[in-house]
């Protein structure tokens, strides 16, 4: 299958997964609304939701991917590299889930030290209801990036609408027989992690004939851990940045809540455009890279453009038509007026970084393909430092809403310092056709224009999905005029 069948299959599957996703957190906000036991679910979800994307998305992927693409997945050596790996995988994740269980409350506390003592200790329940979620989404993340390396994007697609699906089906269950909001939504996640991982480990060992772990560490082993080590500092500083914004979201009521209903928006292009594009550019690179440099090329220069075209459309949109999205979205049950305005507003900032974010996973990804673990995780230290400042600064003039502006500053230093480094340590250009980008840029530009002059309040719902369909349409039709869907020609 080409590059962009993939993104495309990849991005459908991500679409369909972040649609459940919304109605997952409408069902969550009626339920929850934005109260201190809504604050008290995200802080516990927010620790092994971390932990989770830092070791068995994050850091283990980018070491293990590179690796298995170079020795081949049915070799006996690649079959061997993974045995240990899975086997070494289920121990560490095991460690941290028995320790975070012991010591759940301090872990808490210590990210989130000003947190409303009356729902501490609901959240250190819902935390430990959660954290084995660490174990089972660990072990499906070892299956989809198998499934990865084979170029089974379809199956390893599925991963989050199973985990989305399962919440929605099993959350209004576990309330009517708990008659406790907050509770049914910490069954429904381990719950739901139990099905996925059942469901990837029947696949993959019928699909990839895995025989049985042992515990030794040849070569292989040593390398990935050599680019594993480097990818845990890395991705643990980018979480921890996470967590950073969780104790300073604590200082203000309902700022958890609100921060989390905008974030899930504002991922929504992240999710379905750069995660899609960096999970299938990461095995092509792998190849590429070494064998077919100009191809890597190639796909480096289109990866960019592609996400600018898409991507622009949507920042520009979050930023004009925030709030009655956030209306038509969320404004049901508990989440009121008030809550929709507060959350337009967090959104409108970040809607600023979701072009840095898309094209830095660009850049990281090459770094990763290149077995280039060091870089990222040596740059990513500076990252942190300009949040926390900017997480200080901006949150003493701006309130919550300096929450994400601390996201979009360090966000585009990222962007800046990544792409910097990259091209003076490898000399690795990409072949760009400024024609097609000054054609992005002005589009763009009409676009942004057009959204701001037909800026209207209380559209209603109908109004709402008429505008958004009017406008979409509006900018694929001058996209098809002006030529851009060559961009997305075989690669």
């Amino acid at each position: 299958m080409s590059f962009f069948k993939s993104v495309f299959l990849t991005s459908g599957l991500t679409f369909a997964s972040r649609v459940l996703a919304f109605f997952r957190d409408q069902m969550l906000a009626f339920f929850l609304g934005t109260s201190a036991l809504a604050d008290a679910f995200f802080l516990a979800f927010r620790l092994p939701n971390t932990l989770r994307s830092m070791f068995a998305e994050g850091a283990f992927q980018t070491a293990f991917v590179p690796i298995l693409s170079r020795l081949g997945l049915g070799t006996a050596r690649g079959r061997d590299f993974t045995n240990r790996i899975l086997f070494i995988l289920f121990a560490m994740t095991s460690v941290i889930v028995g320790l975070g269980e012991i010591f759940m409350p301090e872990i808490l506390h210590l990210f989130a030290p000003t947190f409303s003592e009356v729902h501490f200790d609901t959240a250190v329940l819902l935390g430990r209801w959660m954290f084995p979620y660490i174990i089972v989404v660990s072990l499906v993340s070892y299956a989809v990036a198998i499934l990865q390396v084979q170029k089974r994007f379809f199956w390893a697609g599925l991963s989050q609408v199973i985990f989305n699906a399962g919440f929605l089906a099993f959350i209004p269950l576990f309330v009517y027989f708990t008659e406790d909001p907050a509770l049914s939504a910490a069954l429904s996640v381990i719950t739901t992690g139990v099905f996925q991982v059942l469901f990837y480990l029947v696949f993959v060992r019928v699909h990839s004939t895995l025989p049985r772990s042992v515990v030794t560490l040849p070569q292989t082993v040593r390398i990935f851990f050599q680019k594993f080590g480097p990818g845990v500092f890395g991705s643990s500083i980018y979480y921890v940045n996470t967590l950073m914004s969780t104790a300073f979201a604590a200082l203000f009521l309902g700022a958890l809540s609100i921060m989390h209903y905008a974030t899930r928006l504002f991922l929504l292009p992240v999710g379905v455009l750069g995660v899609a594009v960096n999970s299938v550019l990461l095995p092509f690179l792998s190849e590429s890279l070494i064998s077919n440099p100009k191809y890597a090329r190639h796909l480096f220069a289109k990866s960019l453009l592609a996400l600018l075209w898409l991507g622009l459309p949507i920042s520009l949109g979050f930023f004009f038509r925030a709030e009655p999205v956030i209306s038509l979205l969320f404004e049901h049950g508990a989440f009121d007026a008030i809550a929709t305005i507060k959350t337009a507003k967090m959104l409108q900032v970040f809607s600023f970084a979701i072009i840095p974010i898309l094209l830095s996973g660009v850049f990281s990804t090459l770094f990763y393909a290149k077995g280039d673990t060091k870089t990222p995780a040596s740059l990513s230290v500076w990252f942190f430092v300009v949040h926390v400042l900017a997480l200080i600064g901006l949150t003493h003039f701006y309130g919550m809403y300096g929450l994400a502006g601390a996201v979009v500053l360090s966000q585009w230093t990222r962007l800046l310092v990544l792409a910097g480094v990259w091209i003076k340590k490898y000399q690795f250009m990409p072949f760009f056709n400024m024609g097609s980008f000054l054609k992005i840029l002005i589009l763009n530009i009409l676009f942004g224009v057009l959204l701001f002059i037909t800026v209207r309040s209380n559209l209603g719902w109908m109004g709402i999905i008429l505008d958004i369909g009017f406008f979409g349409l509006f900018y694929f039709i001058l996209s098809f005029v002006l030529g851009l869907f060559g961009l997305l020609k075989k690669a």
